[in-house]
């Protein structure tokens, strides 16, 4: 058996409730909101939460809970997450923070780290970028386009904002609490896809 492609080279079909079907990375699906097979540092899964250990060092178990964090956490939350003690902890957050990975927050005497999101942002436009052809990009694009042109007929809104504060439908007929978050991860999506394209062109007028 052939060995398996590098993360970022991995494909898989992200599909959600209105049926629409898109080619991502892993990384731009798990960003997605898709399913991850990876093992996650908050899986309650005991015998997962061991293999996960086993299988990487501590190091990448800090790198890898930072990057699902969204929300700033002090070191001994993120050590406890990845299975390390704090002072392990706080050296891989020192080295992440001199790679630009991640940012540090004063919370009175309490230092807390959160990822940084303009890194994970370019990084997620450029593996677009790198990985999918031109046509894929546009394809996907006009797919997202379309398909919140149909979250706005469905429920007469222009947007998830204005969808999240709309009165639910008197005969429960939609779900808005989830369309709010597949539009959101839509949009979202949409934009990086626009960037990677537009980055795409420049490169290729720039190689011309």
């Amino acid at each position: 058996m052939p060995p398996a492609p590098p993360e970022s080279k991995r494909r898989c079909v992200y599909q959600n409730s209105h049926g629409n079907r898109r080619l991502f990375t892993d990384q731009s699906r798990t960003a997605a909101g898709g399913f991850d097979e990876n093992v996650s540092p908050f899986d309650p899964n005991e015998a997962a939460i061991e293999t996960w250990i086993e299988s990487t060092d501590g190091f990448d178990r800090v790198e890898r809970v930072v990057r699902r964090t969204r929300e700033p956490r002090s070191t001994a939350e993120i050590a406890d997450a990845a299975h390390v003690s704090e002072s392990t902890a706080r050296k891989h957050l020192g080295r992440l923070a001199d790679l630009g990975l991640t940012l540090e927050r004063r919370d009175g005497r309490v230092t807390r780290y959160e990822r940084d999101e303009d890194h994970y942002l370019l990084e997620r436009i450029q593996e677009l970028q790198r990985t999918q052809t031109r046509a894929a990009l546009v394809e996907s694009i006009e797919e997202m386009r379309a398909e919140i042109d149909a979250y706005r007929r469905e429920h007469g809104v222009e947007s998830p904002e204005d969808l999240a504060i709309a009165d639910e439908p008197a005969d429960g007929s939609a779900d808005p609490w989830g369309d709010v978050s597949e539009w959101l991860t839509t949009r979202e999506q949409l934009a990086i896809s626009r960037t990677a394209l537009a980055y795409k062109r420049a490169s290729a007028l720039a190689d011309a």
